[in-house]
């Protein structure tokens, strides 16, 4: 994350679509900063014609809530985005649900420009990869740690452990959940475990 280069617009290569995934939401449906960060992100690139179209990836933080998905799309077509360009996804409440969940809006998709935090960027990568199979991808860092302003340090190191503890959860949910569809068990209930 430290070391990812934070790529100007121009260095950025057409793409099919540019995806954001979701980030902190409160159960009102209020945008924590880094989600807001992303879709801020993602609409640079979009107006930059870099891609025809967006996808906006994340679920609810209380049942019955709104849904993050929903959230970061207004947000972005208050910033001038057109709704007919937008779509969306709001069922997932993990990194590997955002990517699985996201593949029927992206069925069309050869290419796509991933939007999320520096320290979060390999493991979208890996989750769509996982996902989506051969995609090509490029990636687009909104800010590279998220947390603390006044302890830097901390905060990253901080998103630094979560991260590392995260790719083996991802890791052994993927497996457990490819495993169980060997043996016949249905795909609903499998999702499920994604979380």
């Amino acid at each position: 994350a430290a070391l990812y280069p934070d790529r100007d617009v121009s260095a950025f290569a057409e793409t099919d679509v540019i995806m954001v995934f979701g980030a902190g939401m409160d159960a009102d449906g209020t945008l924590h900063t880094p989600a807001i960060l992303r879709v801020e992100r993602g609409v640079a690139l979009f107006n930059a014609g870099l891609a025809p179209r967006m996808h906006f990836t994340g679920g609810r933080a209380v049942a019955g809530g709104p849904a993050a998905g929903d959230q970061m799309a207004a947000l972005a077509i208050s910033m001038g985005v057109p709704d007919a360009a937008i779509t969306r996804e709001n069922g997932s409440l993990s990194t590997l649900q955002n990517a699985l969940f996201s593949l029927p809006d992206l069925q069309s998709a050869n290419s796509a420009i991933l939007v999320s935090e520096g320290f979060h960027l390999l493991r979208v990568k890996a989750a769509m990869a996982w996902a989506a199979g051969p995609m090509e991808t490029q990636l687009a860092i909104s800010t590279r740690f998220r947390g603390d302003t006044e302890r830097p340090l901390y905060a990253a190191s901080r998103m630094v452990l979560r991260e590392a503890a995260a790719w083996w959860f991802n890791t052994a949910r993927a497996l457990v959940y490819g495993g169980a569809g060997w043996v016949g068990i249905e795909q609903t209930r499998r999702e499920g475990w994604l979380n």
